[in-house]
């Protein structure tokens, strides 16, 4: 006989731990998969709509070349601050030849899976009305589509985590064992991805703790064992291929490096982008879910509010580390949707209708009048550098040097047959990632391309100039220069200085 996960868990009134169901057209059978894949149609639409614009960014050139180094190539190092799963994937995936198109494709198909399985979750919470709000919320969340048209670790590790709370969530409300061990395995493989999946997962057991789902202690164990046996596969490979030093020399620089951001950079940045209509609804959501006692809530409520707490505090911001929480955030807009549409139905709220309708129109106007991402690192591809890349293929450059160690990685991923290296003058070696550490003192004898970009004068603009100032010592001549993209502000983005020998 089959043990029930929640045995005590309250049926509530509708069926098997949902909302209530409208009695109305949504709930017809076929209204789901249809209203559903209109919803991918228009997400990848508005996803795909010029992908590759813009260059890559350091960090996806990055994940890329971790895969080029598991197949083989030397000049990229394997074992980075994060797994190599992404980068292995692309390279099997794209046969070897990551474009910036083949990359970021399959960055929107893992967001466009993060459209189903939040509107899965909420349809295991709220019915129909829930799950089709979720996954509009998904595939139209202009944060969400920010990061899923880049090719970062987040975006698959996002959308594997909602994959494993889905499954969390089903369980508690069928009482199926074996849906917990699968949630165990699939948390192993968003760990694999990025390793602050561990969040969701401290959330899960969070919720295991409270009781909700309400879950025997065996079955409990055998998903925990799911879930280390599948995480232990990065260290396991780590120590099979001598990585695990270096792998601990990012991890200790990761938790001990001071910020760089303003404190509210995920209000300032990342909140609108959401959407404030999304967030006060799921505060509604939350509200209800509890209320109405569904299996599983508490987990999908701490999937949230661990990742949200974490990065709040964490000195260190990112823009699409809070990719994570968009699953379980828009599945509880669901719930306060479905819970609204149901009392809508009723009369008892009729008359407030336009007013909430208006509401929700100021609110998230700003998010949906802007549809261009924030100037931020994370939000977009970088301007300018694939173009003078390609300059500098044409020009047979051999040796290029940059300021940052960032453009470096852009330049070595589109040129390389080139020896790229920069010359950060960073006095501070506790501030500088491990793998940018013992750079070259000096610029290079013979033929050499120097690459003055303005990010770099920026943000370093003693060290930037100190190395202008060496190349101009040896004669450099200016060779190539990158504008501004039309229609924006004109200024310099890019400038090429050759060195002869």
């Amino acid at each position: 006989m089959r043990q029930s996960l929640h045995p005590e868990t309250p049926v509530v009134a509708g069926g098997r731990g949902r909302l209530p169901a409208s009695r109305s057209a949504v709930g017809a059978r076929w209204v789901f998969p249809a209203g559903l894949s209109a919803m991918l149609v228009g997400a990848a639409w508005v996803r795909m709509s010029g992908l590759s614009g813009a260059g890559l960014s350091s960090d996806e050139a990055v994940y890329i070349g971790q895969g080029v180094a598991v197949a083989g190539d030397p000049s990229w190092s394997a074992v980075r601050a994060h797994p190599p799963l992404l980068g292995v994937i692309v390279e099997v995936v794209t046969g070897g030849g990551a474009g910036d198109l083949g990359a970021r494709s399959l960055s929107v198909a893992f967001g466009l899976a993060a459209v189903v399985v939040a509107a899965l979750l909420a349809r295991e919470l709220g019915g129909v009305t829930a799950g089709l709000t979720a996954g509009a919320v998904v595939a139209l969340m202009p944060y969400h589509r920010d990061v899923t048209r880049l090719a970062l670790v987040e975006v698959p590790m996002a959308t594997v985590a909602g994959l494993g709370l889905l499954l969390v969530v089903r369980g508690a409300r069928t009482g199926r064992p074996r849906l917990l061990a699968a949630a165990g395995a699939t948390f192993g493989v968003a760990t694999l991805f990025k390793e602050t999946a561990l969040l969701t997962v401290l959330a899960v057991v969070l919720a295991l703790l409270v009781g909700d789902p309400r879950v025997p202690a065996r079955v409990a164990l055998r998903a925990g064992a799911w879930f280390a046996g599948v995480a232990a596969l990065y260290p396991a490979w780590l120590a099979a291929t001598g990585g695990l030093a270096r792998a601990a020399d990012y991890l200790f620089w990761q938790t001990g490096r001071r910020g760089t951001d303003p404190v509210p950079f995920y209000l300032d940045l990342v909140a609108p982008r959401v959407g404030w209509a999304v967030l006060a609804a799921a505060c509604v959501g939350a509200v209800v879910a509890g209320r109405a006692r569904l299996p599983g809530v508490t987990a999908v409520v701490l999937a949230v509010v661990v990742p949200l707490g974490f990065y709040l505090v964490w000195p260190v911001h990112g823009y699409p580390y809070l990719l994570v929480v968009v699953v379980p955030l828009s599945a509880l807009v669901g719930v306060a949707v479905a819970a609204l549409a149901d009392r809508l139905r009723q009369g008892r709220l009729l008359r407030l209708a336009p007013w909430v309708l208006a509401v929700a129109v100021a609110l998230a106007g700003p998010a949906a009048a802007s549809p261009q991402p924030p100037d931020v690192a994370g939000a977009s591809g970088v301007a300018g550098l694939r173009e003078a890349s390609s300059w500098l293929r044409a020009a047979d450059a051999r040796t290029v040097v940059t300021a940052a160690p960032w453009v470096a990685n852009i330049v070595r991923h589109y040129t390389p047959e080139a020896t790229v290296t920069s010359l950060a003058r960073e006095l501070d070696l506790d501030a500088v990632n491990p793998a940018y550490r013992g750079g070259p003192p000096a610029l290079p004898g013979g033929r050499v391309h120097v690459v003055w970009d303005a990010w770099s004068a920026a943000s370093d603009p003693m060290g930037t100039a100190a190395l202008l100032a060496e190349a101009r010592g040896r004669g450099a001549r200016v060779a190539h220069v990158e504008l501004a993209e039309p229609g924006s502000r004109p200024r310099i983005l890019l400038v090429v200085l050759a060195v002869d020998p």
